[in-house]
């Protein structure tokens, strides 16, 4: 059978698998800090285990020529086996995925790869920063703010407090880095070239039928239509007898008085409108339909979203800079304080030092009367 030949494997072959696992990964991680390191042996093992599992014969278990890309392999499968796994947080699966299996196994190594820089700068663990499964749910649904973070990982919040928002930046700028896809409509009417002969079919002149050019008959121009005298509009003033204008109270012989105290004179043919304003009711017009949504207004949201994040980026960023302006503050009255009081020790010392002078004793002899 096939499977005879692990019970006859000698121990010693396996812990030299082990040690071979222990270079390679070295090899791999030459920059890893020292709590990596330790982890190394234990990871060793786990790896060979899998490998003694997989493998088909010994000859194949203790090849050490494809002994880094069998690693590979099972690092790759166990990736693709925490990316298959739902997330545990009902919001998040109502929300659905944002970014396709492909799409998310590339964000997954995004992150792996910003977590091995924090992990270099900051000399610890990878699982001190985020676990790995952890980081496999937020590949998986792609989340955009501290909120939806939480509802990824209901049940470990302690490193969101302090590398959330420099994942969330990572997390935008992979983002950016996608290519724009474009809406399914135009995908939808095939490319460009037949939708433009569909859209604007032309027929060729045909040869038998020329086409006949009008001729342009020079227009001459002519005089502008004569414009309504002033006469038209304000009515002719009376005229003028013996010096002496008509009365005002008599409003029949005052034609100019008796045309302004009108509120609303006649217009004139002149002054009329050429159509008469016919008002609609409300009701006869159709309702509007609501906007569409279109690709714009996605590429608009994801914008609108990669903003916030970074506002709450440089929101936390003020705090810390407020924080640090108020210690420095505090610091420097201190030292003015201090400084305040020896000055006034310094004083009060000196002040100590100096003796007061002696008074003069009053004289008993007594003065002659003049």
């Amino acid at each position: 059978m096939v499977s005879d030949w692990r019970a006859y494997v000698a121990p010693g072959k396996r812990e030299t698998v082990q040690q071979q696992i222990v270079s390679v990964l070295t090899a791999l991680k030459p920059n890893a800090p020292a709590a990596v390191l330790q982890k190394l042996p234990g990871m060793a093992k786990r790896i060979e285990e899998s490998l003694f599992a997989a493998a088909t014969n010994e000859a194949d278990f203790t090849n050490e020529a494809t002994l880094q890309t069998r690693i590979m392999q099972i690092q790759q499968s166990n990736a693709n086996r925490l990316l298959k796994r739902p997330s545990p947080s009902a919001a998040a699966q109502a929300r659905g995925r944002r970014l396709s299996d492909e799409q998310s196994k590339l964000l997954f190594a995004y992150l792996q790869a910003w977590r091995n820089k924090t992990v270099q700068e900051e000399g610890i663990g990878p699982w001190d920063v985020v676990p790995t499964h952890i980081l496999a749910q937020v590949a998986t649904t792609c989340p955009r703010s501290i909120l939806e973070l939480e509802q990824c990982c209901p049940s470990d919040h302690h490193w969101i407090q302090k590398y959330g928002s420099s994942l969330l930046l990572t997390i935008v700028q992979f983002e950016a880095k996608l290519p724009k896809q474009h809406a399914s409509s135009s995908s939808s009417m095939g490319p460009p070239e037949k939708r433009a002969k569909v859209a604007s079919p032309r027929k060729p002149p045909s040869p038998r039928q020329p086409r006949t050019l009008k001729k342009q008959i020079a227009i001459k121009p002519g005089m502008p239509p004569p414009s309504p005298s002033i006469s038209s509009l304000f009515p002719v003033p009376p005229p003028y007898n013996g010096g002496l204008f008509p009365s005002s109270t008599d409003p029949s012989t005052n034609g100019l008085t008796s045309f302004l105290r009108k509120s609303s004179p006649k217009l004139t043919p002149a002054m009329q409108p050429i159509m008469p304003r016919v008002e609609a009711p409300a009701t006869s017009y159709p309702p509007l339909a609501p906007p569409k949504p279109t690709a714009d207004a996605t590429v608009a949201e994801d914008e609108v979203t990669r903003l916030r994040a970074m506002l709450v980026q440089v929101q936390q960023e003020n705090l810390q800079l407020h924080g640090e302006v108020a210690y420095l503050r505090q610091q420097l009255r201190q030292q003015q304080a201090n400084e305040a009081a020896a000055c006034q020790a310094l004083v009060a010392c000196q002040t100590a030092n100096v003796a007061p002078a002696p008074a003069r004793p009053k004289s008993t002899v007594a003065k002659p009367f003049a």
